[in-house]
């Protein structure tokens, strides 16, 4: 990963292998493939978890083969787990004020459009790098159901529009529209999670 002021590229810049705590004065080797960076999403996205229980499960499940923390080392650990699970930096990046994609209710329609657009199969996905993945991902092109079902999602109504069509539109993004979860006495750690699985950044 680079270290300096640079924007990050994915054509120039290495790929993260590790995460780094404590100011960086500790490496930590990571599972790199997107299999994996799933199976962490889909343990924060558990319900009726304990944050303490969600957190150990996410560090064992990425960290590579032969490595360990203690577990005064966890919080600072996760944190850094998290950021690298938000992707690659963009710059200039926008918000859209409702999500757009959600990984645990569009699954089907990634690997629909990774083997329509890229030709790639379930398993080539899973081994794939979680950067390059999520690169992948956000490049889909308009001919992808994905693509169609994000772009309904983020469509504004006109209010020139004739009452029909802002019906149409309305039920259209009533259908295709992100179910979110619980909101009531969630903590900073669950919006966090929360964005990372309905991805925020796409």
């Amino acid at each position: 990963m680079n270290n300096d002021k640079r924007p990050f590229s994915l054509l120039t810049d290495q790929l993260p292998r590790h995460i780094y705590i404590q100011d960086g004065t500790i490496e930590i080797d990571i599972k790199t493939d997107t299999l994996t960076a799933l199976q962490c999403l889909s343990m924060l996205d558990t319900d009726d978890v304990p944050d303490s229980i969600k957190v150990s499960c996410v560090i064992e499940t990425i960290l590579a083969e032969g490595e360990e923390i203690t577990p005064d080392l966890y919080l600072d650990a996760f944190s850094a787990i998290l950021d690298y699970l938000k992707g690659f930096p963009v710059e200039g990046g926008t918000k859209s004020r409702e999500p757009v994609f959600s990984y645990s209710q569009d699954h089907a329609y990634v690997v629909a459009g990774f083997r329509q657009a890229y030709g790639m199969s379930l398993e080539d996905i899973h081994k794939t790098h979680w950067w390059e993945f999520q690169a992948l991902l956000s490049g889909l092109p308009e001919g992808t159901r994905l693509s169609q079902i994000m772009r309904i999602r983020s469509m504004e109504i006109d209010p020139k529009a004739s009452p029909a069509e802002k019906l149409r539109i309305q039920k259209a993004k009533s259908l295709l529209r992100i179910k979110r979860k619980r909101m009531k006495g969630e903590t900073g750690y669950d919006v966090i999670s929360r964005g990372l699985i309905e991805g925020d950044k796409l």
